[in-house]
C-alpha cells in the first residue's frame, strides 16, 4: 500500500514540475526546442518531463530554473486554479510582447511605449 501510495505523489509530483516548466517556458515565449538544446537535452526528453512521464534530476531542474530565471522552488508549487486555466490568444501574445519589451534598451522601450500609446487611442477614436 506505501509503495503504490509513494508511486503516486512521485508521480503527482512529476506533473506539477512538468506543468511549472511548461507553463514558465511559454510565457517566455520559448519553443520547446530552444530550451532542450539550451541545457542539453533532446525535444522528445524534454517533453516527457514537462507532461510528468518522466521526473528530471536536480542538475537539470537547476539548469532549467536559471535559463527561465526563476528560483528552483517555483517548480515544485502546485499551480493555483488561476493558471490551471487555458490560455488565450491574448495571454500568449501579452506574454510574447513582455519577452520582446524585456530585451529592448532604455531608448527602444521608450519608442515602444510611444507606440503603443499611439495605438491605444487609435482604438479610443
Amino acid at each position: 500500500m506505501a509503495r503504490s501510495r509513494m508511486k503516486n505523489d512521485v508521480r503527482r509530483l512529476n506533473q506539477i514540475i512538468g506543468a511549472n516548466i511548461k507553463r514558465e517556458r511559454m510565457a517566455r515565449g520559448l519553443s520547446r526546442d530552444e530550451l532542450a538544446k539550451s541545457i542539453v537535452l533532446t525535444t522528445p526528453h524534454l517533453g516527457l518531463i514537462e507532461r510528468g512521464e518522466r521526473g528530471a534530476n536536480m542538475y537539470v531542474l537547476e539548469q532549467i530554473s536559471t535559463l527561465l530565471k526563476i528560483t528552483i522552488d517555483k517548480l515544485f508549487v502546485e499551480p493555483d486554479l488561476e493558471t490551471k486555466k487555458e490560455k488565450t490568444k491574448e495571454d500568449v501574445y501579452r506574454a510574447k510582447a513582455a519577452v520582446l519589451l524585456s530585451k529592448l534598451e532604455l531608448k527602444e522601450l521608450k519608442v515602444a511605449i510611444q507606440t503603443m500609446k499611439a495605438l491605444a487611442n487609435l482604438d479610443a477614436e
